[in-house]
């Protein structure tokens, strides 16, 4: 499949444009912002890019991939490794002298 120049232009800037909004929703936290920005950048290059391609067919993988990623996930709580590193620092503490 043989797109013109303009074309080629059109749907480069569409892709880049979803790519880049889907980074933002990572880095902002924004799950469904980012699920709808690489399935858009999918269905375009579904539409636009050979298929039976290597190289397609890897960049459709990794959009794939990509949409498993949590942009919120749940961390562990530090505190209690806090807590024990600062009651082990107090116990070796030497007292101040007068």
């Amino acid at each position: 499949m043989m797109i013109s120049p303009d074309q080629f232009m059109l749907l480069k800037n569409q892709l880049l444009v979803q790519i880049n909004l889907a980074e933002w929703a990572l880095v902002n936290h924004q799950q469904q912002l980012m699920l709808d920005s690489l399935s858009q950048a999918q269905h375009l290059a579904i539409a636009h890019l050979p298929q039976r391609n290597r190289e397609v067919q890897a960049i459709q993988d990794t959009l794939v991939l990509l949409q498993k990623v949590n942009t919120a996930p749940t961390l562990p709580s530090l505190d209690i490794l806090i807590r024990r590193i600062d009651q082990q620092m107090q116990l070796h503490i030497k007292p101040a002298s007068s």
